[in-house]
C-alpha cells in the first residue's frame, strides 16, 4: 500500500471550457493554451515528486477518457473520471476511492502552477493540511485516512470565498486539526496574469520544478508578460 495518493483534477483544455474569466479577457483560445500548460507541468511536476517512491499520482479527469490524458498524463498517472455531482461530491468520491489503498489522500487543483515544489514536497509530508489561496478557496488538501472525512465536503458553498472557512469549520467540528499552509493563489483573471507573471520572473527556469510550459504559454497569449534574457 502506497502512503500517499496525490488527486489532480482537471478539465479538458477546450476553448470555452475552462477558464471562461479569463478568457473573456484575453480570449478563449487563449486561456484554453495557458489551461493546457498548467496541466503539462503539473503532469511533469508530480511525477519528478513521486519518483522516489511511496506517491501514487492520479488524475481526477473531466471528461474521461479523452486522447489528450493519455497523451499528457502517460504511466505512471492513473486516469480516473471525476464523475457528477458538485465539487464537494467529486472530492468526496476522489477521497473514498483512493483511501482503499492509500494511507493518505491529496487533492490538488490545476489552477495553481506556481505551487514551488519544495512547498508540495513538505505539504505532502503533512498528515492534515489545507493549502487556502487568496480568493477564499483552497489549492490543495491532504487528509489521513479515517471514518466521516467526506463530511468536510457537505454543504459547502463552493465558489465562493467561504470554501476555505467552511472546510476548516467542518474539520474541527469532525476533530481533525488542519495544518494551514501559507496563502497561495489561483489563475482565474487577467490580474492573476501580471502576478503569475512577477512570480516565475523571479525563479530560476534551470530548476526541475520551474513550469516552463506556463512561462512559455504565458508569452504566447499575454504581451505584458515581463521577459527573459
Amino acid at each position: 500500500m502506497n502512503p500517499v495518493a496525490l488527486v489532480l483534477f482537471g478539465k479538458v483544455p477546450l476553448p470555452g471550457r475552462v477558464k471562461t474569466r479569463l478568457g473573456r479577457a484575453i480570449g478563449r483560445e487563449n486561456a484554453a493554451l495557458l489551461s493546457e500548460s498548467f496541466l503539462r507541468d503539473a503532469s511533469r511536476t508530480f511525477v519528478a515528486l513521486a519518483s522516489p517512491g511511496g506517491l501514487s499520482p492520479v488524475l481526477a479527469a473531466d471528461p474521461a477518457p479523452h486522447p489528450f490524458w493519455t497523451d499528457a498524463f502517460p504511466h505512471p498517472w492513473r486516469i480516473e473520471p471525476q464523475g457528477e455531482g458538485d465539487l464537494g461530491r467529486r472530492l468526496a468520491r476522489a477521497f473514498e476511492r483512493e483511501f482503499g489503498g492509500h494511507e493518505r489522500v491529496a487533492v490538488l487543483g490545476s489552477d495553481h502552477p506556481a505551487l514551488p515544489a519544495d512547498a508540495l514536497r513538505r505539504f505532502l509530508e503533512s498528515s492534515d493540511a489545507i493549502w487556502p489561496t487568496r480568493d477564499g478557496g483552497y489549492a490543495a488538501l491532504i487528509l489521513g485516512r479515517r471514518p466521516g472525512v467526506t463530511a468536510l465536503f457537505e454543504g459547502i458553498e463552493w465558489s465562493t470565498d467561504a470554501v476555505f472557512e467552511q472546510t476548516v469549520d467542518r474539520a474541527r467540528r469532525a476533530g481533525i486539526a488542519l495544518e494551514v499552509f501559507p496563502e497561495t493563489y489561483d489563475v482565474d483573471r487577467e490580474s492573476d496574469l501580471e502576478l503569475l507573471a512577477r512570480d516565475l520572473e523571479g525563479r530560476d527556469p534551470a530548476d526541475p520544478g520551474f513550469p516552463r510550459a506556463t512561462w512559455e504559454a504565458l508569452g504566447s497569449v499575454w504581451p505584458a508578460r515581463p521577459g527573459r534574457t
